[in-house]
């Protein structure tokens, strides 16, 4: 996933996230997400993917 596309995703979460006043869920979504980007990321550095 391009990074752009995910910080459109995460602000499009946060705000439906802010309406519905599921902020506690948001911010362990977030986590995970992040995680599972870094995690990709350094999967395709040692594969020698850009």
């Amino acid at each position: 996933m391009n990074r752009k596309y995910f910080w459109v995703w995460i602000v499009l979460i946060a705000i439906l996230a802010f309406i519905t006043g599921e902020l506690v869920n948001f911010m362990m979504l977030y986590l995970i997400l992040l995680t599972l980007m870094e995690i990709s990321d350094e999967l395709k550095k040692r594969n020698g993917r850009p």
